[in-house]
């Protein structure tokens, strides 16, 4: 009997160790369970973030293409305008001093030929005059009593007037005089117009050169403004290229971060399913053995309760007998004590 209840003892306890080393693992199991969820969240919170990093980073990228093609374009447009400034400036320029050079010089040969005219012209009628003064000065009371004198034989005579000669020269000069005059006012009147036309020339030229300039000045404050807005782009451009830069860095952490993860996580994983299998051989060691040590107690128990069985109908036996004993010594005692009183 000791030593069954010694072994339904030893196997209550390795039953109780068996179920407490069941919830201890269960206990452990739950926790790398929800350690293993933990990896996975953190595993897809990282996805997610590498995710928007890349459609950050593309983005990015996109942002930055649009900005080198808009610098591009800005700088193809500056040096198209600084190419169309600068032979606008030199067509121009070379065109107004050409056309100012050929206007200059072609009056100035003008006012030179006139000059060259009036100067002779001037020079012939102060000859004209010096012979006409002479001619009244020195001559005139010759000529004229010859004239008289030839006009009163001619009279008498019947003479022509057109055969006085010195008259006639007379009238000759005043009449070249008077021609050198006129040409003279005529000539003065030209080189007047002559000037003004100059003047005239020059100054639409000078307005055509203001607003030549006035056209350079729009260019080059729209090249200032292209060349601002190209600024203003590249520097946006540098922003951006440092944003992509520190978010390919971010992402190049985050991916080795995810790396370290997955790898720790795996290393996490191959470790619990191992110690789960063995475990699980453990456990199953475990089982067999309590099945077979339930299997011998039950074997026991039933050799235990035959025994037992045993022991009671012995008892049974024993008892019927011990009470047929008792109740034939009772009777006895009554016979004896009956025939005690009778006596």
């Amino acid at each position: 009997m000791s030593l069954i209840k010694r072994e339904l003892i030893e196997i209550c306890r390795r039953g109780e160790s068996a179920i407490k080393s069941l919830g201890e693992l269960r206990h452990k199991y739950s926790i790398l369970q929800k350690q293993y969820n933990g990896s996975n969240q953190l595993t897809e919170d990282a996805l997610h973030k590498v995710a928007e990093l890349i459609s950050l980073s593309q983005t990015l990228t996109n942002e930055r293409d649009d900005a080198i093609q808009s610098r591009e374009n800005a700088e193809n447009e500056l040096s198209q305008l600084q190419l169309v400034i600068d032979k606008l400036t030199e067509e121009s320029g070379q065109r107004t001093r050409e056309e100012i050079d050929k206007i200059e010089k072609k009056a100035n040969e003008n006012i030179e030929n006139l000059l060259s005219e009036l100067h002779h012209i001037e020079k012939e009628r102060c000859q004209l005059a010096i012979q006409l003064e002479f001619h009244k000065t020195n001559n005139l009371g010759h000529h004229i009593n010859d004239i008289n004198s030839e006009c009163k034989s001619a009279l008498n005579a019947n003479t022509s007037p057109g055969d006085l000669k010195p008259d006639c020269q007379l009238d000759t000069f005043k009449k070249r005089a008077i021609h050198a005059e006129s040409l003279c006012d005529e000539l003065k009147l030209r080189l007047e117009t002559e000037c003004n036309n100059k003047e005239k020339l020059v100054a639409s030229k000078r307005m055509e050169i203001e607003q030549l300039n006035e056209k350079n000045k729009f260019l080059a404050e729209r090249f200032e403004y292209t060349e601002l807005q190209r600024q203003k782009k590249e520097n946006h451009y540098n922003k951006q290229s440092e944003v992509l830069f520190n978010s390919e860095l971010q992402l190049n952490s985050l991916k080795q971060q995810l790396e370290a993860v997955q790898k720790s996580a795996q290393v996490q994983i191959t470790s619990i399913k191992q110690s789960m299998k063995m475990q699980e051989v453990e456990y199953k060691l475990k089982i067999e053995t309590l099945e077979k040590v339930n299997k011998l107690t039950d074997e026991n128990w039933r050799n235990l309760l035959n025994k037992q069985q045993i022991l009671t109908s012995q008892w049974r036996k024993e008892a019927e007998e011990l009470a047929n004993q008792l109740e034939e010594q009772t009777s006895a005692f009554k016979t004896e004590i009956e025939k005690y009183r009778r006596k």
